[in-house]
């Protein structure tokens, strides 16, 4: 049951909610997160789609919640964001704090580690672009893989930034570093665990347990060494 409280900044209790569909669940970007002291580290949209007479209707969730959306239990505090469930649904569910391809909404099936982006015409705010390192699921095969995605300036911002990924308990492997992408293939890993540091980092520590089918996303882990 998703019926106890966790702590939050020791006093706030988690906000239990009744999760109505569609709705979407967001990891709150490491920047808001750091800046805040007190933002949780999953935020919640409950969307009532629109029937005559009435508008849409959006809630939005920011304090320590927990709930359960079709078969998925989600909780959220202050450290850790945690999904519980068939992993297809959780990945319906979750949706980035950060622009899509081309500056438009977020995408679907796909999770942001590393995050920068920026107008190639900025006093005009026209033609966004950006460098983005994503987990991204591919929902027909039921797999997941890492992807760069570069934007259209030659200069890579990210090079401050760093990605690694441990696969099923292994060592710990490039995937962002020194301003270069290496690729790695976790196609038929049952645990994916993604380490991310530097200002473009979406968060600093996210696993994807294939098996207990839990996606989990923390902004308080340091990197490791190896």
């Amino acid at each position: 049951m998703l019926l106890s409280t966790a702590s939050f900044a020791q006093t706030t209790p988690q906000k239990v909610v009744t999760c109505t569909l569609p709705a979407t669940v967001t990891p709150q970007p490491l920047s808001s997160w750091n800046y805040t002291k007190t933002s949780p580290m999953g935020t919640m949209s409950l969307i009532t789609p629109a029937q005559f007479p009435n508008v849409e209707k959006r809630e939005y969730i920011v304090q320590p919640f927990a709930t359960k959306c079709g078969d998925v239990e989600i909780s959220s505090d202050r450290n850790t964001l945690t999904l519980t469930g068939p992993i297809a649904q959780s990945m319906a569910l979750l949706t980035s704090p950060y622009r899509g391809k081309g500056g438009g909404d977020a995408d679907k099936d796909s999770i942001t580690l590393a995050f920068n982006g920026r107008y190639y015409y900025p006093n005009l705010r026209q033609d966004w672009s950006q460098d983005r390192v994503l987990l991204n699921y591919d929902r027909a095969a039921n797999a997941f893989a890492l992807v760069f995605e570069k934007s259209i300036f030659t200069e890579i911002y990210m090079k401050e930034d760093v990605v690694g990924a441990r696969l099923d308990g292994g060592p710990l492997l490039p995937v962002f570093f020194a301003g270069k992408y290496t690729p790695q293939d976790v196609t038929n890993a049952k645990i994916i665990e993604i380490y991310a540091k530097g200002k473009s980092a979406a968060f600093t520590y996210m696993k994807l347990d294939r098996t207990a089918q839990v996606i989990e996303f923390k902004n308080d882990v340091a990197f490791p060494q190896q």
